[in-house]
């Protein structure tokens, strides 16, 4: 079959449309190239939502700590924010020992923080939470009034200033004070007040309100002096400039002091600058910097002066005019990374230095895109095709969505489509053409007119299409498929979404997994040993392999032969395991996900995304171009291309998210006997120990750099649940009921190693006395004596029985014995004398007492302790067999095997009764010539069995059955089993005792 069908594209032209997106794509990628760096940095403004007493709250002064948490303070009391919420401390302080609401506070360089009040000095140590406070009688003098300022001086010593004069200087090693410049204000006969006060040239500097400049030096051993500048003028603002101060008067003059003279400035640079500028001290920290706010500029401006009134930056363009109705009392400018924290009427602002933006090219869902030569790009999209040149943009609203694009020449691009098949791009006509091909019968059945991706070897065009594999002659424009020895095609059914050359071998991207083709044969590369597969959307080229994007296992390094070397996931450093696209770009792998890029360059990962400047989060298949020339990767999404740069040192810069545990709080559930813990931040050692009946851990999670970055929280618990849990916005890890033991706590944000700062916390459960192993010992300890005792005891009884039971058998044998055979001789001699006596009732007597001699000759062998082994039990069965079966001729056999060395006395005598009562009854009743009797001990079960081969049980021995009554009930007391049984000829008798 042959297709031909060439067509004009239809191309909208309008000046007003190729004029706005000239300017949307040139005017974008000319900034992009030449640089995107201003010369002066724009700041962006954030109000984070402090908590007070009254919202918004007014606040009073700022901080930030080493660990970037800001300390603020509103007329209710201190705060610390996290980044998440804040923390309000006017009952710690109590709980420490402050007294009064603190007037004012700062935070030093070594994390201190000094607080005063009316009735209190102190400082605040954040790394071992003691307060350090200053002797009372320092506060309790009657110069100390209002406070104006605490400020940091050199040699790590702190100043506080009363309005009054009075100062109290304080270090680690204490406190004291100075009440010289109060002493002046006295002599000077009425009140005056200081609003700020320097460090200058080895001495103190202040201004008063009544037009004089004091001056003490810094041993505070000097008498201070006094300068009168402008007398009755109040001064200020006092500032050090070069080898001068510079005083300013309430009425805006300006005044310089050398150390000796002093002169009014009138004009030059210093004059004007004051004069455009208007400054005063109450906002000044240690470093000589102040903000002006210009409300009379349009728009309104931000300004920021440091070196005094000589360096300017403006931070913000007030076009919203946010801070128009605020009043600034104080700000924090840390240089570090350029943040000045506003502490204002109506809570606090931050202000920061605009990141750079990461350029784009705009379009809907875009897929392919391609850079000639000369510069020009042509890319397509949901809402058509684009052809940027260096004067104009071209618009092609009909062409449909092309997801591969291959150069034929420096003019003109092959395009497969998603529906369309193929066309041929010219953009010096800016037509698109459709291709002409002829299709053999094989690529017949398994055309499709889907087109993802496509490559090139030898002269052919290698096409994954829709279903499968279609190769391309292109001399003959011949279309065939993928087959394999037998002439089959072998690639139908499979969704290509990627083709990789890579010496010899066809790399095969598809919907079940990676394949590679040799020349004649399929093989399947990943995942091996099952039919299904995990969707694999990209590949490239790796160190001695390939590297493929997957839709749900992320990135994965596989050799040649398919083992996995590397893998990189949500366990492995990234924020997703979905990748659509993956790009090498001169060895650094960017890969496109739903959640932002990715960077991978040998061991290093890093993600790009909001914090970057990233305007958009998900990006597409087929929509990945690199730019050699230019070292700039085009990645395309839902939102259109974004432009990466890879000449930025991007590794280098990568934002470093820490994450602190801000607040613990250790409870046992009981209300009110809660422990809230706040120096973790501080500390090296990230322990939290919990006691037995601390049962309920909350650990609040700190993202002090929360107005920089966009936090993604979560964390796993080892040992307990290993998988990651998100945490929402100022939601706490609350942990319930631990048991006794070690737990590593891990946090992290944005799902990656790189990135993000993992917090590692250590949690230790202290186990109740119960639980520990002194505990186990003990008990097992008391329960070995108890068994010790108890098997003591039974010993102790056995033998007390032991020589109970002989006691018992002599005596009866000895004493009852004789006066029963003494009845019975008697008995024998009145029968037989002759004399005139019932023969009958002798008879009877002397039968009776041989039968209870018999019976209690049982009797006493039963209890006798001596006869317990199955010895005795033998030979007492045997001697009974023998008296009873041989006077009336009935044979009888006995069988048993070793004996058990041991036999309970109750096992003893039941089982010898039972065989007794058995024997009797043969005896008496069975009409028997053999009995066979078996004593065996096996398993721990002694068996007797006694069996006749008489006429088994009489009609009238059963209906007396009082002997199986007897037997069955001393089988009861052994807990053993009898069975009776008449299975002819004869009866049978057998018995089971359990006996250890």
């Amino acid at each position: 079959m042959i297709c031909k069908n060439n067509y004009p594209a239809k191309v909208t032209t309008a000046a007003a449309k190729n004029t706005a997106i000239a300017a949307v794509g040139m005017v974008l990628l000319c900034i992009f190239f030449l640089s995107i760096q201003s010369a002066q940095a724009q700041y962006q403004i954030v109000k984070p939502a402090i908590s007070g007493k009254q919202y918004p709250p007014s606040v009073v002064r700022v901080g930030q700590d080493s660990r970037g948490f800001i300390w603020y303070l509103t007329h209710d009391g201190l705060y610390r924010y996290d980044g998440q919420s804040s923390s309000y401390f006017k009952k710690e302080l109590v709980n420490l020992g402050f007294t009064g609401t603190p007037d004012d506070m700062l935070l030093d360089s070594n994390d201190r923080l000094w607080i005063a009040s009316k009735s209190c000095v102190a400082w605040l140590d954040l790394k071992n939470w003691k307060l350090h406070k200053a002797d009372s009688a320092l506060i309790k003098s009657k110069y100390a009034d209002d406070i104006s300022s605490i400020q940091q001086l050199p040699n790590q010593k702190v100043m506080i200033v009363y309005r009054s004069g009075y100062l109290i200087f304080g270090n680690t090693a204490g406190f004291t004070a100075f009440d010289g410049f109060y002493k002046i204000v006295i002599n000077a006969g009425h009140r005056f007040t200081f609003d700020n006060i320097i460090h200058w040239k080895n001495a103190y500097w202040m201004g008063a309100t009544n037009g004089e400049l004091f001056q003490i030096d810094t041993t505070l051993k000097q008498p201070a002096k006094k300068i009168t500048i402008e007398k009755g003028t109040a001064i200020v603002a006092v500032m050090p400039f070069k080898d001068n101060l510079i005083c300013k008067t309430i009425n805006g003059l300006i005044y310089t002091y050398d150390g000796h003279n002093h002169k009014l400035i009138t004009d030059g640079y210093l004059a004007v600058r004051s004069k455009k500028y208007p400054w005063h001290n109450k906002i000044f920290p240690s470093n000589y910097e102040y903000l002006y706010y210009n409300r009379k500029s349009s728009p309104k401006e931000l300004s920021l002066f440091s070196d005094g009134i000589f360096k300017r930056e403006v931070l913000l363009n007030d076009t919203a005019g946010i801070l128009t109705d605020l009043y600034i009392n104080s700000f924090v400018h840390t240089k570090k990374n350029g943040t000045v924290i506003l502490a204002t009427s109506s809570g606090i602002y931050i202000l920061f230095k605009q990141r750079a933006v990461i350029p784009k090219l705009n379009g809907k869902s875009v897929r392919g895109i391609y850079r000639f030569p000369d510069g020009d790009i042509y890319y397509a999209s949901y809402s058509g095709s684009r052809l940027i040149t260096k004067t104009k943009t071209f618009v092609f609203d009909t062409v449909r969505i092309a997801y591969c694009m291959l150069p034929l020449d420096d003019h003109r691009l092959l395009l497969g489509y998603e529906g369309g098949f193929m066309e041929v791009f010219d953009k010096t006509k800016r037509t698109h053409t459709r291709f002409s091909y002829t299709r053999s019968k094989l690529a017949g059945e398994q055309f499709s007119r889907f087109i993802f991706t496509a490559t090139t070897r030898k002269g052919k065009y290698y096409l994954g299409t829709g279903n499968g594999v279609l190769v391309l002659d292109s001399a003959s424009k011949k279309l065939s498929a993928l087959i394999d020895q037998q002439g089959n095609q072998i690639t139908s059914k499979l969704q290509i979404k990627k083709l990789v050359w890579i010496k010899n071998k066809l790399y095969l991207a598809s919907q079940r997994g990676c394949f590679t083709w040799s020349g004649h044969s399929l093989k399947k590369l990943y995942p091996t040993g099952t039919n299904k597969g995990s969707s694999v959307y990209d590949m490239v080229p790796g160190d001695k392999g390939i590297w493929i994007a997957t839709l749900n296992e992320g990135l994965i390094h596989l050799s040649a032969t398919g083992k996995v070397i590397r893998r990189l996931d949500t366990d492995h450093g990234l924020k997703t395991n979905v990748i659509f696209s993956l790009l090498d770009a001169a060895g650094t792998l960017v890969a496109g996900t739903d959640r932002g890029l990715v960077l991978i360059k040998k061991d290093s990962v890093r993600l790009i995304g909001n914090d970057d400047g990233l305007h958009q989060f998900e990006f597409n298949h087929g929509a990945a171009f690199y730019d050699r020339e230019n070292n700039i990767a085009y990645m395309g999404g839902l939102e259109g291309y974004s432009l990466l740069d890879l000449n930025r040192k991007w590794f280098a810069n990568a934002p470093l998210k820490r994450l602190y545990a801000s607040t613990i709080t250790l409870s046992s559930g009981d209300p009110g006997k809660s422990i809230d813990i706040y120096n973790l931040p501080y500390l090296n050692n990230l322990k939290i120990n919990l006691k037995p009946k601390q049962e309920y851990l909350s650990i609040s999670i700190a993202t002090p750099m929360s107005y920089l970055y966009k936090y993604d929280l979560e964390y796993r618990l080892v040992g307990v649940f290993d998988q990651w849990q998100r945490l929402e916005e100022g939601q706490p890890i609350s942990l319930l009921g631990l048991a006794p033991g070690k737990y590593p706590l891990l946090v992290r944000s944005g799902g990656s190693i790189m990135t993000g700062k993992v917090l590692m916390l250590f949690i230790n459960k202290e186990p109740a006395f119960y639980q520990t192993w002194i505990f186990y010992v003990i008990l097992v300890c008391i329960v070995s004596g108890l068994f010790y005792l108890n098997y003591r005891g039974r010993i102790e009884k056995a033998r007390k029985e032991s020589l109970l039971r002989a006691r018992i058998a002599s005596d009866l044998h000895d004493e009852v014995g004789s006066v029963l055979t003494g009845i019975s001789l008697q008995a024998d001699f009145l029968l037989y004398s002759g004399e005139d006596i019932n023969r009958k009732y002798l008879k009877q007597i002397g039968e009776s007492s041989r039968e209870a001699i018999s019976m209690m000759g049982d009797i006493v062998w039963s209890i006798d302790s001596r006869n317990d082994n199955t010895d005795e039990l033998l030979d007492k069965m045997r001697d009974y067999l023998l008296s009873i079966l041989q006077t009336q001729g009935i044979q009888s056999e006995f069988e048993t095997n070793p004996t058990y060395p041991h036999i309970p006395q109750l096992i003893r005598q039941n089982t010898y009764l039972i065989f007794k009562e058995a024997i009797n009854n043969i005896s008496k009743h069975a009409s028997a010539t053999l009995v066979n009797v078996s004593l065996k001990y096996e398993n721990k079960l002694l068996t007797l069995k006694v069996r006749d081969n008489g006429i088994g049980f009489p009609s009238s021995y059963k209906a007396r059955g009082q002997g199986i009554r007897n037997m069955k009930m001393r089988a009861g007391r052994m807990k053993a089993t009898l069975t009776i049984s008449d299975p002819g000829p004869g009866m049978l008798i057998e018995l089971e005792v359990p006996c250890c």
